[in-house]
């Protein structure tokens, strides 16, 4: 990297500040402004990084994918785990030779009035979803709970490590860290060669991961910490839940640290259209309003403040689709200079089903070198191995430890060939997507009058990911909004190149206002943060509701002994409870364990939930009065109406109803005043 903007010490002194303030700091605002301003003021120009770096880039994000996680717990047998290890980081050599390269860029800072501004106005209009209690169904309080669960392991692992202190392991151990450090001084003070530094990280990298097998063989206790973490290890990409420890260091009982990484995801990306916009238009205020527009269409909005992998690859796509003409026509030796190399061989490592573009791009490369005379297949090889070789390593991972896990639903290709699917997809796609959809079908035919391999690309792309999840999943997934943010950076850059052909500065401006108007009127989260119920899957009930779940158990904190708490009510398994059992130390009054009741394994009426509200309570008079809860939190599904301070089951008393915009949590106490 060139042009830096500190030097020597002072370089030193602002990156250990900006650091410690990182660390010292759980605040959301406080790490993402680190995250997203700190780079900025270092560098300012040029981006220049030689290959060793890029390789140990390469190598340490796949080891922490890949070996410095708790796969060895699925592994029975030193032996075998010494052998698969092995594999797996000798595979880990091989991509990263392949995926490394001198990668050459450029990046002016310039108008940072405008980069502060459309940062401001995504925290101000995500503020309230972000800070708001985890969401009900979905995925967001599994994945939570997968990296807490995780953190746990290794803290407890930790605890271990003393076992090792004096013994030949240990030393062992001190030495590897001590190598690590010595051949990364190494390569950055040009003490030795690129082939020296393979080889050393290699050594030390299977070096310490013999040690670490066995030291989980030495623990007895072993078994009990990984329990529930295995699932997490091989279900989705690691690295994330790496990234996510770093922001929820220290706050781990913060809803928004969670959520941070798609937040900076979307911040990263408004930045992007904001200087390719710029670099079109010449016009400041027109490329922000545009890429703000564009990155609050309803269906970026609403993952935008949702712990999920999805953001961060739908940030990586669309950087590739802009840049997909070298990708798809570049050599090898030109396009792994380029920063959109970096952005697509990191895909594998943020989302398994990111395998569908990889794939394409692979497929478009053949098709366009197929009758060249100057091609270098042996320069294509390392090109595809760079790209899928990691979905490859990472399903056979998954089919082989956990085949519940790698083959899910498939078969459903019956749906494929029905009108009435591709018609829910439309619908789905129009309510996700608002004017964007239309104006980005407008920019297809646009691109396709004057590069028709581009719009088929982008065309097959859509059709793709359609195809694959309506095989994968099947008919109750059809058109639900997750599945299609890895097709959003099409019509983000169909919708772009349409604002490039418009000459005209009214119609831009009447683009913009049309988006703007259409985010508002398809908006899937009120005023008020609160979702809307079941936003983004018309063929089943799968998404996200927002319940005032933490509002009733920081109520129940309050109280000075908390012996046994009920959480009754839905028809999902909401590991959100445990979570606010945890933030609020309910553990320290007294609770035991925080019990959970699940009326249903589907949505059910009104009637319904007045018949299982009453069947709960005549169950406490039946002889269960002795084991009744002292407080009960109830969810319910459909906004029942019962007064505070009014008397249930005759023994339990309203304390108090939250409602929000459209959704109601009770909290019952058993004979309690405050």
């Amino acid at each position: 990297m060139t042009e830096p903007r500190f030097s020597g010490y002072g370089k030193i002194l602002a990156f250990a500040g900006l650091l410690a303030i990182f660390t010292l700091i759980p605040h959301f605002l406080v790490r993402t402004s680190v995250v997203l301003f700190g780079p900025l003021l270092f560098f300012d120009g040029s981006l220049k990084i030689k290959r060793e770096h890029m390789f140990i880039v390469c190598l340490t994000v796949y080891y922490f994918t890949f070996i410095f996680v708790d796969i060895p717990s699925l592994i029975t047998g030193l032996a075998v785990k010494i052998i698969i290890l092995y594999a797996i980081a000798g595979i880990g050599i091989v991509w990263a030779s392949m995926a490394a390269s001198a990668v050459e860029g450029g990046f002016k800072f310039r108008y940072p009035a405008y980069l502060f501004v459309l940062f401001a106005a995504l925290f101000t209009v995500n503020f309230r979803p972000i800070t708001y209690s985890i969401a009900y169904r979905g995925d967001e309080d599994y994945s939570i709970s997968a990296v807490i669960d995780s953190s746990k392991y290794l803290y407890n692992l930790s605890g271990h490590l003393h076992t090792l202190i004096g013994s030949p392991s240990g030393i062992a151990l001190c030495l590897c860290a001590v190598g690590i450090f010595a051949v990364l001084y190494a390569v950055f003070r040009k003490k030795i060669s690129a082939g020296e530094t393979i080889i050393s990280i290699y050594l030390i990298a299977v070096s310490f991961m013999l040690i670490r097998i066995v030291t989980y063989n030495a623990i007895e206790q072993f078994h009990t910490l990984t329990r529930g973490v295995t699932n997490a290890a091989i279900s989705y990409p690691y690295l994330q839940k790496w990234l996510t420890r770093c922001f929820t260091a220290g706050g781990e009982y913060y809803e928004s640290l969670y959520r941070a990484l798609p937040f900076i995801a979307v911040v990263f990306l408004s930045w992007f259209l904001f200087y390719t916009v710029r670099r079109m238009t010449r016009s400041g205020y027109f490329s922000a309003l545009l890429s703000l527009a564009l990155v609050t269409v309803p269906v970026i909005y609403y993952y935008t403040s949702l712990f999920y992998q999805d953001m961060l690859a739908m940030l990586l796509i669309t950087l590739c689709i802009f840049d997909v003409d070298q990708l798809v026509h570049g050599d090898y030796k030109s396009l792994t200079k380029r920063p959109s190399w970096i952005s697509f061989i990191l895909l594998p490592f943020m989302k398994d089903t990111t395998v569908v573009f990889s794939c394409l791009i692979i497929a478009a490369r053949i098709v366009t070198r197929f009758g060249r005379k100057n091609v270098v297949w042996a320069d294509e090889a390392k090109v595809i191995g760079a790209a899928v070789s990691i979905y490859v390593l990472f399903m056979t991972l998954k089919l082989t430890f956990m085949p519940e896990q790698g083959v899910q639903d498939l078969g459903f290709f019956q749906y494929a060939g029905r009108p009435g699917s591709y018609l829910i997809v439309i619908k789905s796609l129009f309510n996700q997507l608002g004017v964007m959809l239309p104006f980005a079908f407008i920019g297809l035919v646009l691109i396709f009058r004057e590069d028709r391999a581009k719009a088929l690309f982008l065309s097959s792309m859509i059709l793709a990911y359609i195809l694959f999840y309506m095989v994968c999943k099947g008919p109750l997934y059809i058109g639900y909004a997750r599945w299609y943010l890895s097709i959003v950076p099409v019509f983000i850059f169909l919708t772009v190149r349409l604002a490039e052909y418009t000459a005209r500065r009214a119609l831009r401006w009447l683009l913009v206002c049309s988006l703007a108007v259409s985010n508002l009127v398809f908006l899937p989260i009120h005023f008020d943060g609160i979702r809307v119920p079941n936003w983004g899957s018309l063929a089943t009930d799968t998404s996200e509701y927002s319940y005032p779940v933490r509002d009733a158990f920081k109520l129940v904190s309050g109280y000075e002994r908390v012996p046994s708490l009920l959480f009754f009510g839905g028809y999902y398994h909401y590991s959100g409870a445990q979570f606010y059992t945890n933030k609020y130390r309910l553990t320290k009054k007294g609770l035991r364990r925080t019990f959970s009741i699940v009326c249903s394994d589907a949505r059910y009426d009104r009637k319904r939930e007045w018949g299982y509200f009453r069947e709960l309570f005549k169950s406490f008079k039946r002889g269960l009065a002795a084991n009744t809860p002292a407080y009960i939190i109830y969810l319910s599904v459909n906004n029942i109406q019962i007064p505070e301070g009014s008397m249930v089951g005759g023994a339990y008393t309203v304390v108090r109803a939250f409602k929000n915009s459209e959704h109601t949590v009770y909290v019952f106490a058993k004979h309690s005043k405050r």
